[in-house]
């Protein structure tokens, strides 16, 4: 070896660096989420909501209280027609076109009593005479010898209506889907086509005496 190599200085050695400590890394925490839940009546099946709303197919009554209330309303309207034209006019005709009172109040009291019994299976009591001076066929005549008093004709005219919004409101909804009562001759199907026919009823012949009383010159009542 030569002593040129020999008098080489030893490399320094550069100090060893310090390594930090490594951090643990802080666990990542999952975020939960939160379910916003609805209100209970969002979240009722569609069944439910329309069993709720009482509909004809459910137990509820909220059809069958319409339809007592529809029946209320259009027999107060005939009710106040009626009212209008005094007793004597009791017989008045126009032209022979319009039906009479007394016809009128006969002929609504046999008909609210059919009515009845197409919801309830009994007839409300009337007298035998009713069916042939106020029935389907029969027609108004100017004979007040045929006729019974205007006092005993209201009567009858107002039970009647009593006892058909009582078959009534004995019904569920439910109920409504079932048959009619009795031979009807096609003319009804189901209780609830009674009591929407037994309202019509009521504003056919409740429109015939607003014809008649504006035709004799008599106020509209209030």
């Amino acid at each position: 070896m030569s002593k040129k190599a020999s008098r080489r200085k030893p490399a320094k050695k550069s100090p060893a660096k310090k390594t930090p400590p490594r951090k643990t890394p802080a666990k990542k925490v999952k975020a939960k989420r939160v379910k916003k839940s609805l209100p209970k009546a969002t979240r009722k099946p569609a069944a439910r909501r329309k069993k709720a709303a009482g509909s004809p197919s459910s137990g509820g009554r909220a059809t069958v209280d319409q339809l007592v209330a529809s029946i209320r309303f259009a027999a107060t309207y005939a009710d106040n027609q009626l009212n209008a034209i005094p007793d004597e006019h009791a017989l008045t005709q126009l032209a022979g076109a319009d039906n009479h009172t007394a016809w009128t109040l006969g002929h609504q009291a046999i008909s609210r009593a059919w009515f009845a019994s197409s919801l309830s299976g009994t007839m409300p009591q009337m007298p035998e005479s009713y069916n042939a001076l106020f029935g389907m066929k029969s027609t108004p005549a100017t004979d007040p010898g045929m006729y019974p008093p205007l006092d005993e004709l209201r009567s009858h005219y107002n039970s009647a209506l009593q006892a058909l919004l009582g078959a009534l409101a004995a019904l569920t909804d439910a109920d409504l889907a079932s048959p009619s009562i009795g031979d009807s001759g096609g003319f009804l199907t189901t209780k609830l086509d009674a009591a929407v026919k037994a309202a019509w009823h009521e504003g056919w012949h409740g429109g015939q005496v607003a014809t008649l009383r504006r035709g004799l010159g008599i106020a509209a009542p209030i």
